[in-house]
């Protein structure tokens, strides 16, 4: 379990340090119990990002799911005009 949390966290790290210094689009990612990315029908892991915008504020919502049962989750605001609000 603590892997998984482990794995879970870098990616997710990873996806904040992208939506701070880029245009981070909304997407999913799937992995196989070993953590090595595969198609959707093969996942045991499912990473989504979800991007809202509401005029200059940005919001990445960011899931790691084990079959359906959230084991990391990030919400991070992003002023476009200015920087990270956290």
């Amino acid at each position: 379990e603590s892997t998984a949390l482990n794995h879970a966290t870098h990616l997710a790290t990873t996806a904040v340090e992208v939506f701070r210094c880029s245009d981070l689009e909304s997407s999913e990612s799937y992995y196989d119990v070993d953590w090595n990315e595969c198609p959707k029908e093969n996942a045991y892991y499912t990473f989504k990002v979800g991007i809202e915008r509401d005029n200059s504020l940005k919001k990445a919502q960011i899931t790691v799911e084990a079959r359906n049962s959230t084991i990391y989750e990030l919400e991070v605001l992003k002023n476009e005009n200015t920087e990270v609000l956290q």
